[in-house]
């Protein structure tokens, strides 16, 4: 979120400087934070089924014993 944070900065302190702010700069931002935003959900979904998995096996174990 930093990282993001400091491009946001970056991108301001650039179009400053410039007279026309330039619109590929803003894209490319929102893509990556897109990207950041997927995976974050995905990793949530993998932690989360994969606990559920477990929580499942270690419940079938006991039963068996």
């Amino acid at each position: 979120m930093e990282i993001l944070a400091i491009m946001q900065t970056r991108l301001r302190s650039n179009s400053k400087n410039k007279k026309i702010h330039s619109p590929p700069n803003e894209w490319i931002f929102q893509f990556i934070n897109y990207i950041y935003s997927t995976l974050q959900s995905t990793l949530l979904k993998v932690f989360f089924a994969s606990n559920f998995n477990f929580d499942l096996s270690l419940k079938a174990n006991l039963s068996f014993t």
